[in-house]
């Protein structure tokens, strides 16, 4: 759907630009003149096969300079610097920077290709199914790109250059905490992330501004919309989760505070979240299950655990980067960095411990999920939904407590022995 301020936009954009493709000038042209579905969508496929081919190179790019923020080999500034270089076909070495940023919004930003996918949606004339989605995914692309995000691009720089320093000095600061008792650590972290709350403000209101113009009440609004996610329903599936779990969370809550109260022997009102932070590692990882492994031993965990399924992971495991370093930024997460040559990668900061262990369920679910896509879909329709990819991440997370083949693997056969699992034994 497209709303009174988006279509507003999009008319102020082609009024602005001039016609600069003869190809899709005469594919427009046909299907003005066309009533016919067949031919419309052989005109929208035409399009796609030559958009997919000049934004994979893209994509591949950008994603080995995320990797290599990641992995300490270039700045979170130089990112940025990559994501406006937009069309890496056009890449000549010897040219100035300057050049590169002249090619903003080059594969994007171009209002004959707007025009020609906003008469496609209202022709009305797509009725397969893949083609369908497909164009949804362009269409959103192109909409957003016709943006102008230079203001909280450069809030954003900064912010993250900020946020991610502090987040390399994550690790060593709570492994030098641990000597530490009460709550003076985690009240000394949080003063330290709390010098960037004006600036992540900042950055806020001015996504939220810039994003009303595409006819969004806001970024959330907007971002939602991106990946597939029906915004006008969010009450009702918040409504339904807080009808199925009240009663489970407020025996939780109970169990928590009972636990809190006796663990430090202080009354119900002396409670405080660190106290709570506590609680949820007692559930995560229950004290009878924490064990320790050599690297190779909790590789060869989630390799065998994974191959119950059919799901070999050495390939990824070759690709990712996850050990230990006081010196990495402190964050868990799966990469593709191309899906359709299966280069799917794990960045972590972890020990070879149960923790690692439940942290890497997660993130190889991620990547089995990418790595067994099925090949024969498009391009642009490879990526799961990314309500799916995290329901599935859940899932296998889930594991360490539900399958009794993984904790044999894992050498923790015994019961959990607190009273979280008492209550909250899975099926």
């Amino acid at each position: 759907m497209i709303t009174p301020g988006l279509k507003h936009f999009i008319q102020k954009v082609l009024g602005m630009v001039k016609l600069r493709s003869t190809i899709l000038f005469l594919l427009l042209t046909g299907l003005l003149s066309c009533s016919d579905t067949r031919q419309a969508e052989r005109l929208f496929a035409h399009f796609l096969d030559r958009h997919v081919e000049r934004i994979k190179p893209i994509n591949k790019k950008y994603n080995e300079a995320v990797w290599a923020t990641y992995t300490g080999k270039s700045t979170f500034g130089e990112l940025y610097d990559n994501a406006r270089i937009t069309d890496s076909l056009f890449k000549v070495m010897s040219e100035p920077i300057e050049y590169y940023q002249g090619l903003l919004h080059n594969v994007y930003d171009n209002a004959s290709e707007v025009e020609l996918l906003l008469k496609i949606k209202q022709s009305g004339l797509i009725n397969d199914t893949l083609l369908k989605r497909e164009f949804v995914n362009v269409f959103r692309n192109y909409i957003m790109n016709q943006n102008n995000w230079n203001e909280s691009n450069a809030i954003k720089t900064a912010l993250f250059e900020s946020f991610f320093e502090l987040k390399k000095t994550e690790t060593a600061f709570w492994d030098s905490a641990k000597s530490s008792s009460g709550n003076q650590p985690g009240r000394e972290w949080i003063k330290r992330f709390a010098s960037l709350t004006d600036q992540f403000r900042n950055m806020v209101v001015t996504m939220n501004h810039e994003v009303k113009q595409l006819g969004y009440d806001n970024y959330y609004q907007c971002i939602l919309d991106f990946h597939g996610v029906d915004y006008a329903s969010l009450d009702d599936f918040c409504e339904l989760i807080e009808k199925e779990t009240e009663a489970d969370y407020r025996v939780l809550l109970q169990l928590c505070r009972e636990d809190v109260c006796r663990r430090y022997q202080i009354a119900p009102e002396a409670i405080n979240p660190e106290h709570y932070r506590v609680c949820n590692e007692a559930m995560v990882v229950p004290e009878p299950w924490q064990k320790e492994y050599t690297q190779d031993e909790m590789l060869g965990i989630l390799r065998n655990y994974f191959a119950l399924g059919n799901f070999a992971i050495d390939d990824i495991i070759g690709n990712s980067e996850i050990w230990y370093d006081p010196d990495k930024v402190n964050q868990s997460f799966f990469f593709s960095a191309d899906i359709e040559k299966g280069d799917h990668r794990i960045y972590a900061n972890i020990r070879p411990n149960t923790r690692g262990v439940h942290v890497m369920l997660h993130e190889f679910a991620h990547a089995v999920h990418y790595k067994y896509v099925d090949p024969k879909l498009p391009y642009l329709l490879k990526e799961p939904h990314l309500v799916t990819l995290e329901g599935l991440g859940i899932y296998f997370n889930n594991k360490l407590y539900s399958s009794e083949k993984l904790r044999k693997m894992m050498g923790i056969e015994q019961e959990a022995g607190n009273p979280y699992f008492d209550e909250f034994s899975c099926p």
